[in-house]
This record gives C-alpha cells, sequence and structure tokens, in this order.
C-alpha cells in the first residue's frame, strides 16, 4: 500500500502501525533487517506514523527508533492500550 500511495503522487504517506503482540523473539533477524533496509530507502517519504500498542517493550522500541531515525519534527509516539 505504501508504494501504491506514492505512485498515485502523494509525496508524504502517514503511517498507523497497531501491535497487538510483539513476537520478536519469532521474527528472524534477516526480516528484520530487510525492514530496516526498507525503511532507511523510504524514510524521506514517510508523514506522521503512530503506533498503537500494548507492551512497555513496545515503547522502549519507539523511544529507541526515535534516538536512531527521528527527530523533533518526526518523533513517533506510542499510546498504550
Amino acid at each position: 500500500m505504501f508504494e501504491e500511495r506514492l505512485d498515485s503522487g502523494i509525496e508524504k504517506v502517514n503511517i498507523l502501525v497497531k501491535i497487538d503482540k510483539l513476537g520478536i523473539t519469532k521474527s528472524s533477524f534477516k526480516a528484520m533487517w530487510e525492514d530496516d533496509i526498507y525503511a532507511l530507502k523510504h524514510i524521506k517519504y514517510c508523514g506522521k506514523v503512530a503506533i498503537v500498542g500494548d507492551s512497555k517493550i513496545e515503547e522502549l522500541m519507539v523511544k529507541a527508533d526515535n534516538l536512531v531515525f527521528g527527530s523533533e519534527a518526526m518523533a513517533r509516539s506510542v499510546q498504550r492500550t
């Protein structure tokens, strides 16, 4: 969907991510690496990013992400449910 939005002429894509149960121990390093590379290549096309989760770990991961990828203007936030 992300690339479809860009192809339709939208310059910045706003993203809503809902994380139910983050199975980080079940994810492969290769998959996470590929996701990170994709994100880095396309970060200039990201508008606002909202992440909804239910755990303290997810909140900490978003804070770490902001340190690496974010800025004051593009900071992501987490709303815990």
